[in-house]
């Protein structure tokens, strides 16, 4: 299988990455590994440790059969953030 690529379209730009699919199985397994220590972390964290773009990992997620987490709300995160910013300023009085 060393010499079979995998060829992967990332974006609307049509940008073609290949990787082999020995590359292909060790960004899966990183990412897996990854989402087990933190499975908080969101989608484009774990791209970043895996160290590919979240359309590649998008689709290397398809092709091993693991799930992703999904993509934050941006409300939701800054309802997060101002319930702990209220908090702090409760507790700083």
């Amino acid at each position: 299988m060393g010499k079979q690529l995998l060829s992967i379209y990332a974006g609307k730009l049509r940008v073609k990455t290949h990787h082999t699919e020995e590359e292909a199985e060790a960004f899966a397994i990183r990412a897996q590994g990854f989402m087990e220590k933190r499975p908080y972390a969101s989608l484009t964290r774990v791209a970043q440790y895996t160290g590919v773009g979240v359309h590649l990992l998008r689709e290397i997620a398809k092709k091993y059969n693991f799930t992703l987490p999904e993509i934050r709300d941006k409300a939701k995160k800054s309802i997060k953030a101002l319930k702990l910013i209220r908090g702090l300023k409760n507790n700083w009085r």
